[in-house]
């Protein structure tokens, strides 16, 4: 992520590729919700899947880097001159169960973008158990 974020001045957060200790890979980057989003979500068929492609919100791991509206804060990387025009998070706005969807705009109007990469992350996440 380093590498990237030295080679694309315009990036703001880098997010890299994030697999759970079972191997399997977990959703990182994400387009922000709506209404056609949350219904393809819901009914996940292939005609309506394929129909609605483009406002899938939970996008699969990058084969390439790609520009996303927000991503998971598992595995990022934030440039300090963006948070210095930005301001830091608020802590209350972070949650586990409350999607950082508005957080995730505030780099856009510092003409920044929020690039999910395809390194991979070294991380071990933890599946909880029901």
């Amino acid at each position: 992520m380093i590498s990237y974020l030295d080679h694309h001045a315009k990036a703001g957060i880098a997010c890299s590729r994030i697999r759970g200790m079972d191997g399997e890979p977990h959703h990182t980057a994400f387009r922000f919700p709506s209404t056609a989003g949350e219904f393809e979500a819901t009914v996940k068929t292939g005609p309506i899947s394929k129909l609605l492609r483009n406002k899938i919100v939970a996008l699969p791991q990058p084969l390439q880097s790609l520009q996303v509206d927000w991503s998971a804060g598992a595995s990022m990387m934030m440039r300090a001159e963006m948070l210095d025009q930005i301001g830091l998070f608020d802590e209350g706005s972070f949650s586990i169960s409350r999607k950082p969807t508005s957080a995730a705009a505030r780099p856009m109007p510092a003409g920044r973008r929020i690039t999910s990469t395809k390194a991979r992350s070294r991380i071990s996440v933890p599946l909880r158990r029901a």
